[in-house]
């Protein structure tokens, strides 16, 4: 049952714009299945949690700052959100194994990326993105159209982000901005759509934190791959399949925190 969740139910989960739910259920069975690798990691985390959360505040408060002298706020660009996440316990365990036979990193404060930051905002909307009455080549003329400008939107806020090197989040000092993916203008499989860029520098504290992901989409983008849009194309896209003959059919029943019921079904 482990390997099926682990190498089944969690990569389709992700695939299919579930990400935080598959990061979850992979975290709990990790838990079941190596419960003296987790209970470690989930040590190391625990002494390092009041630095963490330390950096987690400055980067947010820094970097609005630093966004707002870049001229976020004269940009068109509006509601400005900034949130920060943590690597999940199970991916801290794939990150500190990629050395194969060996360690890559011995603990968990020696992994380089352990912080990511969501940069979410709004942009102009215009009367040619209202949906009416229309065909499907009018409905998809639209649709892309709606993408071309939030890609403009990322790519603005993108440039934004460039004009840091040089500066402090915090702590950790930034020698360079890169852009890793550019999601928003080649989605994935899945339909999900953000620029994904990469923080390069050192954390003044740590020594370790060398390099900080963030993804930069609007509101709506994100609403859309809340809602569902992402998984719905996913699963579209997946029931035109021909092999496996076997249907998939996922049914997440939520209790508490956790999705614990998932059913395969033959192709009716």
């Amino acid at each position: 049952m482990a390997y099926e969740i682990v190498n089944f139910h969690t990569p389709f989960l992700k695939s299919a714009g579930l990400y935080s739910a598959g990061s979850r259920l992979e975290d709990e069975t990790f838990k079941i299945t190596n419960p003296e690798e987790y209970d470690k990691i989930e040590s190391q985390v625990g002494e390092l949690s009041e630095h963490v959360e330390s950096i987690k505040k400055e980067v947010k408060t820094d970097l609005r700052r630093l966004l707002k002298e870049a001229g976020f706020e004269s940009s068109g660009l509006s509601n400005l959100q900034i949130e920060i996440r943590q690597k999940s316990i199970a991916s801290i365990y794939r990150k500190m194994n990629e050395g194969g036979g060996q360690l890559k990193y011995p603990s968990v404060d020696r992994i380089h990326d352990l912080l990511g930051v969501r940069i979410l905002f709004d942009r102009k909307k215009y009367d040619d993105e209202t949906q009416g009455e229309e065909n499907g080549e009018a409905k998809e003329k639209r649709r892309r159209l709606i993408y071309q400008r939030d890609s403009e939107a990322c790519q603005k806020l993108f440039e934004m982000l460039q004009t840091m090197p040089g500066s402090n989040l915090g702590k950790f000092f930034v020698r360079r901005v890169v852009q890793k993916r550019a999601y928003d203008v080649n989605p994935k499989a899945n339909n999900y759509r953000s620029r994904h860029a990469i923080f390069y520098g050192k954390d003044e504290q740590s020594k370790a934190l060398t390099a900080i992901e963030a993804q930069i989409h609007t509101h709506d983008m994100q609403r859309k791959y809340d809602a569902g849009e992402a998984s719905h194309e996913f699963y579209k896209k997946l029931q035109k399949l021909e092999e496996p003959e076997m249907h998939l059919c996922f049914m997440p029943v939520l209790k508490g925190l956790s999705f614990d019921a998932f059913r395969k079904t033959p192709r009716q």
